[in-house]
């Protein structure tokens, strides 16, 4: 009984997702920062971008489609932008978590409608040193909005 419903089952090219079997495979709750926290790639040259979202776990970062993000393991320092209190984290250790996944952004300019062209690329932090995790759980309690 069990193999004829299996074979009865449509044989389609695409399955369309249950999401009422979706489960949430990330180990940390996700927080979207303030617009004056950014990242800065090492050790090559310095690449600002800005944070979508952060956990303890990674974070994932939008930047120009016209850089390479890099690949494989590096690090990134985090700082603030904000003028009453600078915080800086360096050196912790990440690795890329997929490939970047293209957006774009539509904006109102003088002469017309134009779009930017931006990547999302997701990291995942290596091995944090126990003042990097204090330091990073500072960042999120002080520098969050609201879950991402």
């Amino acid at each position: 009984m069990e193999n004829q419903l299996i074979t009865a089952l449509p044989q389609n090219d695409i399955a369309m997702p249950d999401f009422a079997l979706f489960t949430e495979r990330r180990k940390d709750e996700r927080y979207r920062l303030q617009n004056a926290v950014f990242l800065l790639t090492r050790p090559s040259v310095v690449k600002t971008a800005t944070i979508r979202n952060i956990s303890m776990g990674g974070l994932t970062y939008r930047c120009a489609r016209s850089e390479n993000p890099p690949t494989g393991d590096f690090s990134i320092d985090l700082l603030t932008a904000d003028l009453n209190h600078c915080f800086r984290l360096e050196n912790l250790p990440v690795t890329s978590a997929g490939d970047p996944v293209p957006v774009s952004i539509r904006i109102n300019a003088p002469v017309g409608q134009r779009s930017l062209l931006l990547m999302d690329c997701r990291l995942r932090f290596r091995q944090l040193l126990p003042y990097q995790r204090e330091r990073l759980k500072f960042l999120i309690r002080n520098y969050a909005l609201d879950l991402a």
